[in-house]
């Protein structure tokens, strides 16, 4: 390796050799500039010397005199400060001697003298010495004065003193520790007002004081039982009006404390008082109180209860007066917004002239809103939820308690009557006591709601509501007779129930939804017994009717007899013992008399029905019927007074009548056609008139008359001529298969009707 770099050096110095002969010259002239370079750094640096010889002296001595102004300076400036302290001393002693009047100047001076002496040491100064104490003493005397100027504004409701002792705490720099300090002073004197308020030893002691007082020397010294006793009861209610006050009485202060930070304004910087209580995060300055306060109220209520088993009992059970007297209280604290108030449309938040007006401060207490006023009266309402709880549930208890009555173990018949009023009342009295407050209201509803579902549960279990225990072949069975008295009972509790419900005051009916709506069920309840009689009326009378099929309709007109039909005669026997041993015990008569009536309604259709069903029928069939038409008007007398009240279905039967002694031609010519009466119905008539082969439209599609007139009954005006239409039409192919050349008479008549009922439908 050492020989490689030797070698290379060797190399290096023969291919440059011409170069480094060329550096070598360089060098010696290098060495020559820096010859010449030393020579001028030297006389450079005599120069310099030279020159600081010229500066030093003037340089020091302005040094000297630079210290000299600036220790002039300070001893200029603590002179002015001690002056201005001895000013203000004098000053300060010559207005603590003016007593509260010159308080706001005092404080203003004491402030002037705290801020002189911060920044700079004035300790041993002998002058100033022996007046620090006596200052530090001076401003103790003014705060406490403040202080108790403050207390006594508030109590008396003094602005002015409130104000003026605002000034000076800010004048101090100690405005947001006082207020906070009083606010607190304040709570803890509620706390201890309502903790003595509720104390079950004295609570006691004062109602036996009073109760012993009351009953004098009438001899007997028996005590009273706490609780029980009308003097205890009293005295709790006493105390709890009196801790009602206590809480307006530290409400209105706090509020009034705020209205003053609202408006008042330092005299110097002219900042309001509140906006400086916002620079140190307190501008919820209301709110926070309400809340601790209604807490304070929620712990002692809830500690005396949980304490004395007598005032839990007395707060449960007169819930609604204790109520009362929250809502009292909630009047009284609402009275203390301003009088000037508004609400803003676009943003739903009021604005008063003392807090939202130009260049005042922007806090707001929580009735300058809706939505903050209604948080706080949320949170006193939710001081006394516990009770709300428990009274609720007794409330539904005592709803309870009478039905259970009415329903002993084993029992098998429906409530009597003075169960009945036993129930209305009791429901009665619950929403009474209740009216004061619509949100109390609102949930009694709801427990008379459970009461009626509780009702309306037993009630259920003493029938059996399926249709095939409905019998009306004979008087009602003892089964019948026990859904007769809870169908009774359920329509005299809807009654009742809804009176009472209309005449609870200061309630509207929306708020009262609830139980309405129950109503509703135990209405429907109770009319589908009704509705499950006429149910099964309908179908009897419709076989009733059914058998007129099973009478000879044919003969000559000679044999004709005076007496109705034998179906007409079973029909009015039926429906006369119907309405009077199955629909007349039922005590809702207005819908029983709407049901009746429906019945009437469908009795005369089926009848006009049938009766164009009949096949064959000849003169003395029709006669005979004409005559069972009138009969028919007299057989639904017991569900209809007046078969014209009818309406429609009377005029009907009257106009049918006169078809059954015309003619065919008559019979299509008949004006009452189409408005009166059905076409379906006439055609259906006239096939009376046709000869076997022009069979009726059951007969051709196989059914019964009965269950052509279920067909109908489901099916619409239009089907019906439809199935009509396609009868004849298959008579007109069976005749031309058979190779008639010609049609039945009445044929044409009845394609002439299904072209007019055509034409009308058209038109309609």
């Amino acid at each position: 390796t050492v020989v490689y770099c030797g070698v290379s050096v060797y190399l290096q110095v023969v291919s440059h050799h011409e170069d480094l002969l060329s550096q070598a010259t360089g060098i010696e002239k290098l060495e020559g500039v820096l010859m010449m370079v030393q020579t001028r750094i030297e006389s450079l640096q005599t120069g310099v010397q030279r020159i600081r010889g010229k500066i030093a002296e003037p340089h020091g001595k302005i040094i000297a005199r630079t210290t000299q102004l600036s220790r002039l300076q300070t001893v200029c400036e603590l002179l002015r400060r001690l002056i201005r302290v001895l000013s203000l001393r004098k000053r300060l002693r010559a207005q603590l001697q003016g007593g509260v009047r010159e308080l706001t100047k005092a404080a203003q001076s004491l402030s002037e003298l705290d801020y002189l002496s911060q920044g700079v040491d004035l300790s041993g100064i002998e002058i100033l010495e022996s007046d620090w104490a006596w200052v530090s003493q001076a401003r103790n005397n003014v705060i406490t004065q403040s202080e108790a100027m403050l207390a006594q504004g508030l109590d008396s409701q003094n602005t002015s003193s409130i104000g003026t002792s605002l000034q000076v705490f800010h004048h101090l720099n100690i405005l947001q520790r006082n207020v906070q300090a009083m606010v607190q002073s304040t709570l803890d004197t509620l706390q201890q007002d309502v903790r003595t308020s509720l104390d079950p030893a004295t609570l006691t002691s004062s109602s036996t004081a009073f109760d012993s007082a009351s009953r004098g020397s009438s001899g007997r010294s028996s005590l009273p039982s706490v609780g029980s006793s009308a003097a205890w009861r009293a005295a709790l209610w006493t105390r709890l009006d009196r801790v009602m006050d206590k809480l307006y009485q530290a409400c209105s202060q706090v509020f009034l404390l705020y209205k003053v930070l609202a408006k008042r304004r330092d005299s110097v910087s002219h900042v309001c008082f509140i906006q400086e209580l916002q620079k140190s995060g307190q501008c919820q300055l209301t709110q926070d109180f309400w809340s601790k306060a209604t807490h304070i109220l929620q712990q002692q209520l809830s500690a005396s209860s949980a304490e004395s088993s007598s005032i839990k009992q007395a707060l449960e059970g007169e819930y609604p007066k204790l109520l009362r007297l929250i809502k009292a209280l909630w009047t009284r604290v609402l009275q203390l917004r301003p009088g000037d108030a508004t609400i803003q449309p676009s943003t739903g938040t009021m604005t008063t002239s003392t807090a939202m007006s130009s260049g005042q401060a922007t806090a707001a207490s929580f009735l300058d809103s809706e939505e903050t006023s209604a948080q706080a009266e949320k949170q006193l309402r939710n001081s006394i939820n516990y009770f709300e709880a428990a009274y609720l549930s007794c409330s539904l208890l005592h709803l309870l308690d009478p039905i259970n009555i009415s329903f002993p173990p084993g029992s098998k018949q429906a409530p009597a009557t003075q169960d009945l009023t036993s129930i209305v009342k009791t429901i009665s009295n619950e929403l009474t006591v209740a009216s004061s407050d619509l949100t109390l209201v609102r949930l009694v509803a709801r427990n008379v709601q459970k009461t009626l579902q509780g009702y309306l549960g037993k009630c259920q279990q003493l029938t059996n509501t399926s249709q095939e225990t409905v019998q009306i072949a004979g008087p009602p069975d003892r089964h019948q007779l026990v859904c007769i008295g809870i169908a009774n009972s359920l329509y005299a509790l809807h009654r009742g129930v809804e009176e009472v419900v209309g005449n609870v005051p200061n309630v509207q009916p929306q708020q009262m939804q609830e139980i309405y709506d129950e109503l509703q069920v135990l209405r429907a309840t109770e009319e589908g017994f009704i509705g499950k009689v006429v149910s099964v009326t309908k179908d009897t009378v419709e076989a009733i009717l059914n058998s007129m099929h099973e009478e000879d309709w044919s003969g000559s007109l000679s044999g004709v007899g005076a007496q109705c039909s034998g179906y007409i005669s079973e029909l009015k026997n039926f429906i006369a013992r119907v309405a009077d041993e199955h629909m007349n015990p039922f005590e809702n008569k207005t819908f029983c008399r709407i049901q009746l009536t429906g019945l009437s309604v469908r009795v005369l259709e089926l009848f006009l029905r049938h009766v164009s069903l009949i096949r064959p029928l000849e003169e003395k069939g029709r006669m005979q019927l004409a005559a069972d038409i009138a009969q028919v008007e007299f057989s639904v007398a017991p569900f209809c007074s007046r078969a014209a009240d009818l309406g429609r279905p009377y005029r009907l039967l009257r106009a049918f009548r006169p078809l059954l002694v015309a003619g065919v031609d008559e019979i299509g010519a008949s004006t009452a056609l189409g408005d009166t009466m059905p076409y379906s119905l006439v055609l259906d008539y006239l096939f009376s008139y046709a000869p076997p082969e022009l069979r009726s439209p059951h007969t051709v599609a196989g059914w019964t008359q009965l269950d052509y007139s279920r067909w109908i009954d489901s099916h619409t005006e239009a089907e019906h001529l439809d199935l009509l239409r396609a009868t004849i039409e298959n008579y007109v192919k069976s005749a031309r298969s058979r190779g008639l050349r010609q049609f039945a008479p009445v044929y044409t008549t009845m394609l002439n009707l299904l072209t007019a009922a055509s034409d009308s439908t058209s038109a309609t």
